[in-house]
């Protein structure tokens, strides 16, 4: 038996390249650095500066966090916000991380109520206001950088104790709405009043840290002042109505007098379930033998009223009492329940609904 042949590979198999080793030929002419990668290995971006967009705020209102970044851009920016003490034993309030979409990084943050107990006016200031001031700062960073808003007087952004709001008419929004009455009241239960100023603002000095409710009242229109229209002469009536002989006259219908409603308001405008809270109203020529009643709506629901009280009519106001029900469902703020209502008055055939809603909030 013979043994197979195996084929012989072609010439091609055995070809050697002919060549030398070497470095690789470079992609550009210029002549290769390591330095460069190195320092370019290490770049990273840095923040440039960190600052507040104001200096004073209320609680509960918006500040702006600004952070400025220089270098490459960089991934996302951490802030970190402290409550300020002049030992330097800051409080941390709150951290968040915002993606970085550009130079300009900023970071909405609405101010909490933090009790600076442990500062060295605090107890000063307990004592003469019941509350405390907080003051904050906050850092900046991102890998390799940090930056703070600043830690001097000038530079911390304070929780301020005074209202300053400016009240422009509403039809002429440059001319400034002088001599308005006005009523605030404040999430500890205390009620402010005056008439805002010459200038158009409303200025209220210590104010407690928490909610507040502004109630602005319209100008009351003045009664129209002039000589009254001489009764015209009228002729004879036509014959078809004229009343036939032998039967009496058509009996006359007697109108009362017109009367007129102004404004319908609540006091306090925020109450708790069971509170007792009064109904107002006030007008022109309000008659004092007719019905007069209060209504109270529930918002959000339809139907009728859910309480109906009758007024007591004194010259040209009137005026009742309520205790609140019905204070539970209608959603939650801050984790509390309440409901919202509407009120509506109603007298010799006149009917008026409080102009803001809601009128009453009820927890």
């Amino acid at each position: 038996m013979s043994t197979p042949k195996i084929p012989k590979p072609p010439a091609s198999a055995h070809r050697v390249f002919e060549g030398r080793l070497g470095p690789p030929l470079p992609f550009s002419r210029r002549p290769f650095d390591p330095s460069e990668v190195a320092e370019r290995s290490h770049e990273r971006a840095r923040i440039r500066s960190a600052r507040w967009d104001r200096h004073e705020a209320l609680v509960g209102e918006e500040v702006k966090l600004i952070c400025e970044l220089e270098g490459p851009p960089a991934r996302e920016v951490t802030f970190t916000i402290f409550e300020h003490d002049a030992d330097g034993q800051h409080d941390s309030v709150r951290r968040e991380r915002v993606p970085a979409r550009g130079s300009t990084v900023e970071l909405v943050w609405k101010v909490e109520n933090v009790g600076d107990l442990d500062d060295v006016d605090s107890e000063q200031q307990l004592a003469d206001k019941g509350y405390t001031l907080p003051e904050f700062h906050f850092f900046a960073a991102v890998p390799g950088s940090v930056r703070d808003s600043g830690l001097e007087e000038g530079d911390l952004l304070k929780v301020r104790d005074v209202l300053d709001i400016a009240v422009h008419d509403g039809l002429l929004e440059d001319e400034p709405a002088a001599g308005l009455p006005y009523v605030v009241t404040f999430a500890d239960g205390r009620q402010v009043e005056g008439t805002v100023g010459e200038d158009g603002r409303i200025r209220v000095e210590d104010v407690p840290p928490g909610r507040f409710w502004l109630r602005i009242r319209g100008k009351t229109p003045e009664p129209f002042e002039g000589e009254p229209a001489e009764p015209a002469e009228v002729g004879e009536p036509p014959a078809w109505i004229r009343p036939l002989e032998g039967e009496r006259d058509p009996p006359r219908l007697a109108f009362a007098e017109p009367c007129w409603i102004a404004r319908v308001w609540v006091e306090p405008p925020v109450a708790a379930e069971g509170q007792s809270v009064t109904l107002h109203a006030a007008g022109e020529a309000l008659p004092a033998d007719a019905p007069a009643v209060f209504r109270i709506y529930r918002l959000g629901e339809g139907g009728g009223p859910v309480a109906e009280i009758p007024a007591q009519v004194s010259g040209d106001t009137a005026r009742a009492r309520w205790s609140v029900s019905g204070a539970r469902g209608g959603g939650q703020l801050d984790g509390r329940p309440y409901a919202d209502f509407d009120v509506a008055f109603e007298i010799g055939g006149e009917l008026w609904h409080t102009p803001g809603l809601p009128e009453l909030r009820a927890f």
